[in-house]
């Protein structure tokens, strides 16, 4: 898959990941967490079956702004894949999701 494609292949899919973080992590899009964290989400995500991919920024004090890779799965639970903050900028952490897509895409093949 050309990078082109991966991207075009993205959904606008943050309100269903919130619709689902309600029942299963309900505090992880609430406003004070997201402040706390000075957290944003990219508005970007794929989904591959039932589970949905996404990415994070958070920003500490003294430190640059810094991107994670998250999974939200079926029932609403969202996870981190690999380390927090693993990223230096969204491009990295895209890439990152385009190979677990990949990945995924080949093993249900």
């Amino acid at each position: 898959m050309r990078y082109s494609e991966f991207l075009k292949s993205g959904q606008y899919l943050i309100s269903e990941i919130k619709t689902l973080a309600e029942t299963g992590n309900k505090y992880w899009f609430s406003a004070d967490t997201m402040r706390f964290f000075k957290s944003r989400v990219s508005e970007l995500c794929w989904k591959i079956k039932d589970e949905i991919y996404f990415i994070s920024s958070e920003k500490q004090p003294n430190y640059n702004r810094l991107y994670t890779v998250r999974l939200c799965s079926s029932n609403g639970e969202i996870h981190t894949i690999n380390e927090f903050q693993e990223y230096k900028n969204i491009n990295e952490a895209r890439h990152r999701i385009k190979r677990i897509l990949e990945k995924r895409i080949n093993d249900l093949e």
